[in-house]
Order: C-alpha cells, then structure tokens, then sequence
C-alpha cells in the first residue's frame, strides 16, 4: 500500500510523469498506470490447484485419516505414513506434497 500512495502523491501533489515515477521507482509504466487507476490495494487470491495426479487415490486416504482420527493420538499415522502407505500400495507417483494439501482440506 505505500508504494501505491507514494505514486499517487509524486503524480498528483508533485506532478511528475508516469515515466518519471517508473523510472525512480524502478517498476514499469504499466505498473504504474495501474496503481493510479486502482482504489484498493490489490489482494493475491490462489486459485485451487487441481491434483490430477492424486485423483481417485484421494479416497483411500481420506478413509485412512478418517479411522486413523478414531485412533489414540499415539497409534495415528502421519502424513508421512499415509503417503508411504499409498505409493506401497498403489505404486503411485505423486508429491507427498500433494498427498499434506488434501490431507490439510480433509
């Protein structure tokens, strides 16, 4: 928000260029020009990641982690364990990465 302002205030109170602004601020007219028209400060919105990888496998380990949460806290598996459990099994080639974000949203 403050290099927002900043280009707001050299543009409107001490009336340099958009290519004056760019250049000392060392980010593109464009850029620019974008901030001048926006009101708000733009917010980074990730979009869901699809995980085609995963796909039907991601049934089998919501059934685990289902009984697994049944279990004594010291007998759960963790993520770790459910993804070994699953390349074991079904031989899959995914990021265990992959296998924590579906866990995460379960």
């Amino acid at each position: 928000m403050d290099i927002i302002n900043e280009i707001r205030r050299r543009h409107r109170v001490q009336k340099q260029s958009i290519s004056a602004i760019a250049r000392d601020m060392g980010i593109s007219r464009p850029t620019v020009h974008k901030h001048l028209k926006t009101l708000e400060e733009p917010k980074y919105r990730r979009t869901t990641s699809p995980s085609p990888k995963l796909g039907h496998f991601a049934e089998p380990l919501t059934e685990w982690l289902t009984l697994d949460g049944n279990l004594p806290r010291a007998r759960r598996r963790t993520a770790r364990r459910l993804f070994e459990g699953l390349q074991a099994i079904h031989l899959l080639k995914v990021s265990q990465s992959a296998c924590r974000l579906h866990l995460m949203q379960v």
